[in-house]
């Protein structure tokens, strides 16, 4: 289902988990993001805090979102640590529009071609 998701809702999300794990004897933590945009181009961050700094002037249409978080996980009891993995993958519709086939869009007819088009 759609929804509208800005940056700082998935600035929010990082927080949110880096909270989640203060509970947690975290032994190990490697934390990235990635940004896919329309044009091809990607920016990638090896650690979240870089991410919340990306620079919001960007006129690029983004087209994917992930979020990666690999730990290892020591518990009372456990002989050693498990590895666990996080990762959180948010699509953009508009991303997406422009890049539909033709015979994808509705009677084909040049206006909707048009249209995907403007705002891709």
């Amino acid at each position: 289902m759609p929804a509208n998701i800005d940056l700082t809702h998935i600035t929010d999300l990082c927080d949110r988990l880096e909270q989640y794990f203060e509970q947690y004897t975290i032994v190990a933590i490697s934390k990235r993001a990635v940004i896919s945009y329309r044009s091809g181009q990607s920016d990638q961050f090896s650690d979240w805090n870089r991410f919340k700094m990306i620079d919001r002037s960007k006129i690029d249409i983004t087209k994917k979102v992930v979020l990666e978080c690999d730990f290892l996980l020591s518990r009372p009891g456990q002989q050693k640590p498990r590895n666990y993995k996080i990762q959180v993958e948010i699509d953009s519709m508009n991303g997406c529009y422009a890049k539909l086939p033709k015979n994808l869009l509705i009677d084909n007819n040049q206006d909707d071609l048009d249209f995907f088009q403007r705002i891709g």
